[in-house]
């Protein structure tokens, strides 16, 4: 291929060689071209490589700021539920009143079977206690309505009310 030139040829890519060379020459020529077809293709692979690095960089960072929000939500239930937590054991009774309270219950359940058959009605009461006058024990038992119904009855029957 004749480029015009005095003695210089195009090849085969269209690159400017000089003519009559020898096959050394010719096969310089097709090791250069094949080193130029390699540096290509080596070129394309490294922008794809390139373009994945990207695209993992890009997928990480999605990755790394979902982990950041969970974390945070999980942060967030953590206190919460050390707040309830905190919460419940400023509502739990002290030591000693949780004492108070067993030792309570543990003398009703001795009591008990003493006053079983008086709290059924079937005995009087229990030796070593005083039995409470029948009015009073009714005004305890009653409604504070009634009772004062029962004071205002008490009264109009003195002739203490004017009505």
């Amino acid at each position: 291929m004749d480029g015009g030139r005095g003695g210089e040829r195009t090849s085969r890519k269209g690159r400017c060689v000089r003519g009559g060379g020898s096959a050394l020459e010719h096969g310089k020529l097709d090791k250069h071209e094949e080193i130029l077809s390699q540096r290509s293709v080596l070129l394309q692979q490294m922008e794809n490589h390139l373009g994945n690095k990207e695209t993992e960089k890009t997928w990480q960072a999605q990755a790394a700021d979902a982990a950041y929000k969970r974390n945070a939500a999980l942060l967030n239930d953590i206190e919460a539920v050390e707040k309830k937590l905190q919460a419940r054991a400023h509502q739990l009774p002290h030591p000693d009143i949780v004492k108070l309270e067993t030792v309570y219950w543990a003398s009703v359940e001795e009591a008990l079977p003493k006053w079983e058959q008086f709290l059924l009605g079937r005995a009087q009461t229990p030796v070593g206690f005083k039995k409470m006058n029948p009015t009073k024990q009714n005004e305890w038992n009653e409604p504070r309505s009634v009772q004062r119904l029962r004071g205002f009855m008490r009264e109009a029957s003195l002739g203490k009310c004017e009505d």
